[in-house]
């Protein structure tokens, strides 16, 4: 009288796919890490560096008096890397330098003179792409008080290959 069903979960997780499978009066649990099965599933890893709310003063706006002053812009910056063979050696050349990241990018934002942050932030994206060794970069830029009553106002832009 009483119906047995089948039950097949999947869900990936930080270790790779797991499976629970519930039926025909069995219980299975399965998990395949994304480590152990490297060869056979050459996924490639995403690790990510990020730098947030780095505030830089600069010259930006379309407007004669934003010509003529500073304003403070935020970046929150997201960067795909590689970390296994730092997280092996704990030595700051085998990994993404976030200090050398903002050096440079206030370097080059401070000296800048933008009308646009969309123009601003395509720069910064192709810096660290092109000098960081990085192949995919997410850039949120904040220019507070660019329209009254807001918070926050920006763009974020996603650019480069993003491993999966």
């Amino acid at each position: 009288m009483f119906r047995r069903y089948a039950i097949e979960l999947r869900w990936r997780d930080y270790t790779g796919w797991a499976r629970y499978v519930r039926g025909g009066g069995r219980l299975a649990v399965t998990c395949a890490s994304r480590y152990s099965d490297r060869a056979s599933n050459p996924e490639p890893l995403m690790d990510i560096i990020y730098l947030n709310d780095l505030r830089i003063d600069t010259v930006i706006g379309i407007y004669d008096w934003e010509r003529r002053i500073t304003q403070t812009v935020s970046f929150d910056l997201e960067m795909a890397t590689d970390i296994r063979k730092a997280a092996a050696s704990d030595s700051i050349a085998d990994t993404l330098d976030y200090k050398a990241v903002a050096k440079r990018l206030i370097s080059f934002v401070g000296e800048s003179q933008f009308q646009l942050v969309e123009t601003l932030a395509e720069q910064v994206a192709h810096i660290i792409l092109s000098e960081f060794n990085v192949p995919w970069v997410r850039v949120r830029l904040n220019k507070k008080g660019a329209v009254r009553y807001a918070g926050d106002v920006g763009i974020i832009i996603e650019r480069g290959q993003r491993p999966q």
